[in-house]
Order: structure tokens, then sequence, then C-alpha cells
């Protein structure tokens, strides 16, 4: 029986120690390490890694409001772009969740009740992207298209709160591409309708910052290295089966 019981107590002491797992948080900021600073001698919160690109009004460098939506003049989409030179995961280190949050500002709706903003791939390179200086097309078409990586639906309620967005498997994936270096997110609605009443997410947001959240597990052992601690484990209670036998039979 003791032998038994005891081979059990090793075998899930050792794959208790295989399958256990860690989880591990990362926080990243548009104000992390501005990638333009338009006075050197004096930074500023404008200097976050944040705007938009219209379709037809010019923007520039000093405006760091992630507006996205119809102002009933012109067309907006926005980005985030986060430094992720901190970010270098381990082999067994895999993403669970990641999300984007900050501060909602203005939520203007037309035609419903509702407006779905959606987040999407950026292929512009974050130098270029952050250069927020005119008009241009091409950024702009870039920040709606792509691989999506989740949208939600915002409520004129839920203007002036806090808000998050869950990121799916598409930007898992790219952050995992992007560690140690930018990684930038588009922004635009889905529901337009062109009705000449503004709708928009993130008016007014200024120089307010927004973040990248990353969680992820690491796995302690992986299973096939289980095994040695198994045997270790198999031996250490065989020793301690022997000395209770040797003691009884003195």
């Amino acid at each position: 029986m003791f032998r038994f019981t005891n081979v059990l107590a090793a075998f899930a002491l050792t794959v208790g120690v295989a399958s256990g797992a860690q989880a591990a948080s990362y926080s990243f900021s548009t104000a992390d390490s501005p990638i333009y600073v338009i006075d050197p001698n004096n930074p500023s919160p404008a200097d976050a890694n944040q705007g938009w690109w219209s379709n037809g009004y010019g923007g520039s460098n000093d405006n760091p409001n992630a507006v996205a939506g119809d102002t009933t003049n012109y067309l907006y989409r926005n980005f985030f772009t986060f430094d992720l030179s901190g970010l270098s995961l381990g082999a067994n280190e895999k993403i669970v969740s990641a999300s984007l949050s900050g501060f909602t500002h203005s939520v203007e709706v037309a035609g419903g009740p509702y407006e779905t903003y959606a987040l999407y791939d950026v292929s512009t390179d974050a130098a270029t992207l952050n250069f927020k200086s005119g008009v241009n097309l091409a950024i702009y078409e870039d920040l709606g298209t792509g691989d999506s990586y989740g949208s939600r639906n915002f409520f004129t309620t839920d203007s002036y709160k806090d808000f998050s967005m869950n990121l799916n498997e598409f930007a898992f994936e790219d952050i995992l591409a992007a560690q140690g270096d930018f990684f930038s997110i588009g922004g635009a609605l889905l529901t337009l309708d062109n009705s000449g009443f503004r709708e928009w997410v993130f008016g007014f947001s200024g120089d307010f910052p927004f973040k990248l959240n990353v969680e992820t597990q690491i796995s302690a052992v992986p299973l096939p290295a289980a095994f040695p601690l198994y045997g270790a484990g198999l031996a250490v209670m065989g020793f301690l089966g022997w000395r209770k036998r040797k003691k009884a039979a003195v």
C-alpha cells in the first residue's frame, strides 16, 4: 500500500511541477519613447505617439488628438504606437490576452444608437506614421484596412469614461513579431453614415495617453522535462519506504 500511494504522490508532485504556469503582465503607453519631440528643450505630453490622419484635412506634429470619425467636413482615422523594446518573451511564454485602454473623452453618435469602432493592423512604419504633417491618403487608408484586431460599440453615455478593448489573436501575432521594436494600431469607425452630423470617438482627446496591456503565461517546465523529476520523486519515495521497513524490522 505504501508503494502505490507514494508512487501516486510522486507522480502528482512532478506532473504538478511540469504543468504549473505563471502569468506576467506588461503595460505600454503612447507617452513612452516619443518618436518626435516638438521642442527638445521642453518635452511635453503632446509628444505622445498617437494621433490621426484625415482624408482631406492636414495634420500637424504638435496635435496628439486621437479622434476617429466624421466632423461633418472631413473623415478621420486614428493610430496608437507603442515602444515594445522592453518586451522579450521567452520560449515558453505566450500571449493569452491583450487590450487597448484609455479615456474616451467625447463620443458623438449619428444615425443609430451607437458607433462601431474597429482596430486594425498597420503596415506604415512608425516613423512615417507619427510624422503627422499634411495629408496622406495612403496612411489614412492603411489605418482602416487589413486584419482587424477587434471592434467595440461606443454609445454617447460612454463619453468621458475609462474604456478597454480586447484584442484578438491577429494582434497577438503582430505583437510577438514587433517585440523589441515599435508596434502600431490603427482605428476607424465602421458606422459612418455621412448624414452631415458629427459622429466620432475620442474627440478632443488631446494629449491623454493610451495604453497597450499584454498578459502572458509562462510554462514552468515543459512536460517532457518532467520525467527526470518523476524518476527522482520515485527514488525519494522508495528510500523513505526502505527506511520505514527497516525501522519496523528492528
